[in-house]
């Protein structure tokens, strides 16, 4: 599996082992979104609206889903998507994801 790491363009292949396994606090997931997404971490609260207030477009959320499954086994359908509004929204969906799991 690859993971992603910023690269002069958008985003790069990286060698790193894939953490599949593993559980995602919300402070990573908030680094995840700032290292794709651009922002700076401290912009990601937990009533920024990922569109409105981050700027993530349709592109970059994409890119948010791949490194989540890719890094950490889950994989989001498109109607789970659909209702994330905000990060608190994805902090949510991912704890649930994460309880199911164990």
């Amino acid at each position: 599996m690859v993971g992603y790491a910023m690269g002069q363009s958008r985003l790069r292949a990286s060698t790193a082992p894939p953490k599949s396994k593993s559980r995602i606090s919300a402070e990573e997931l908030r680094c995840l979104i700032a290292e794709i997404s651009r922002c700076r971490p401290t912009r990601i609260k937990p009533s920024a609206r990922l569109r409105e207030d981050l700027g993530i477009d349709s592109f970059t959320g994409t890119e948010i889903l791949v490194a989540l499954e890719q890094r950490y086994g889950f994989k989001i359908t498109e109607a789970e998507v659909n209702r994330v509004i905000t990060f608190q929204d994805l902090v949510k969906l991912i704890e649930r994801r994460q309880r199911n799991r164990s």
